[in-house]
C-alpha cells in the first residue's frame, strides 16, 4: 500500500508557514463615518500604512498605520478663539 501526497495539503502548509506583506499598488485603508445625525458621511483614507499576514503567528494580522497621512478632502478648519 502506498500513499500519494495530496497537493493541496502541502499549499495550505506553504501559507500557513509564509509572511505575506500588503502590495501598497492593489490595497487601502479606508473608511466613512456619518455626521451630523447621520445626514452626512465623511470618507477618508490614509495614504502611509503598512501591513503584514503571518497565519503561524500570534496575531496573525499586523497593520500600521500612521495617523499623519489622513487624507478627507476636507480642509483643516481652526476652532474659534475665546
Amino acid at each position: 500500500m502506498s500513499t500519494t501526497p495530496d497537493p493541496s495539503a502541502a499549499a495550505e502548509s506553504d501559507l500557513a508557514a509564509g509572511v505575506w506583506h500588503h502590495d501598497p499598488r492593489r490595497s487601502s485603508v479606508e473608511f466613512h463615518v456619518r455626521h451630523f445625525y447621520g445626514l452626512m458621511t465623511v470618507n477618508g483614507h490614509f495614504d502611509d500604512y503598512k501591513g503584514t499576514l503571518a497565519l503561524a503567528s500570534d496575531p496573525a494580522v499586523q497593520l500600521t498605520i500612521d495617523a499623519d497621512s489622513l487624507d478627507t478632502g476636507h480642509a483643516l478648519v481652526p476652532s474659534p478663539s475665546r
